[in-house]
């Protein structure tokens, strides 16, 4: 599978200013239980190894809607709180008025820098003290297969802001980190489906389009994988 990166990646050590800003900011992250730290080390060396799980298919959709990620048929429900995956990409702080593509979450936003942070992210731009800055995690070139998790208004999995501490299963600590959790049982066959919009729910407006009305059973694999339609 072409996107196998286990994890957020960044060029730059951004820890002391993700830190700084989640107390300044006041944001209440959830510090993942051991449990969920085991499943975190798991999907991790799957995604490593094959890039997708065995109790997971990858296929494409009708109606020129891309690919989509469906839970095998064969396999049993995944049950509500599960841990799934780990939204990796290129995780970067830029200024607010870039633009984050189709494949980008935004973690931390209204970050304001020093001059020298500023010129440690990018000393091509002009320092400007008011100059709003945000964390993302950008999928577009790297990342792993939930970045074919579909939107939906009535999705069964959810994103959640976490903080990854220090543990004994070999994972990297992080501050912030965007993973994926079931919200809803998942049935054999149905789609993964995540809501992209914000509390702002904003991200279509941006995008200039309309989503195509989704939910967990609208497509359907069967026991030949093949799809199938709720219409």
């Amino acid at each position: 599978m072409k996107y196998n990166l286990p994890r957020q990646v960044s060029q730059l050590d951004l820890t002391p200013i993700i830190k700084r800003e989640i107390e300044k900011q006041n944001i209440s992250l959830n510090s993942l239980t051991k449990k969920h730290q085991g499943e975190l080390a798991t999907i991790v060396e799957v995604i490593k190894t094959i890039g997708l799980p065995d109790y997971l298919i990858l296929h494409k959709l009708p109606h020129n809607l891309g690919k989509g990620i469906f839970l095998h048929p064969d396999k049993e429900p995944l049950s509500r709180g599960r841990l799934i995956v780990p939204y990796s990409g290129e995780k970067e702080i830029v200024p607010a008025e870039y633009e984050g593509g189709h494949y980008a979450f935004t973690p931390l936003e209204k970050i304001y820098l020093s001059k020298e942070e500023q010129f440690f992210l990018n000393n091509s731009l002009t320092y400007k003290a008011r100059r709003s800055y945000t964390l993302k995690i950008d999928a577009s070139k790297k990342g792993n297969f939930a970045r074919f998790v579909n939107h939906s208004s009535t999705p069964n999995i959810e994103a959640r802001l976490c903080r990854v501490p220090k543990n004994s299963f070999g994972l990297k600590p992080t501050p912030i980190e965007v993973i994926y959790f079931v919200s809803k049982k998942i049935l054999p066959g149905q789609q993964l489906l995540v809501c992209y919009e914000g509390e702002e729910n904003c991200y279509w407006n941006e995008e200039g389009v309309k989503p195509f009305p989704m939910n967990p059973s609208t497509f359907q694999l069967n026991s030949h994988l093949k799809i199938i339609s709720e219409n």
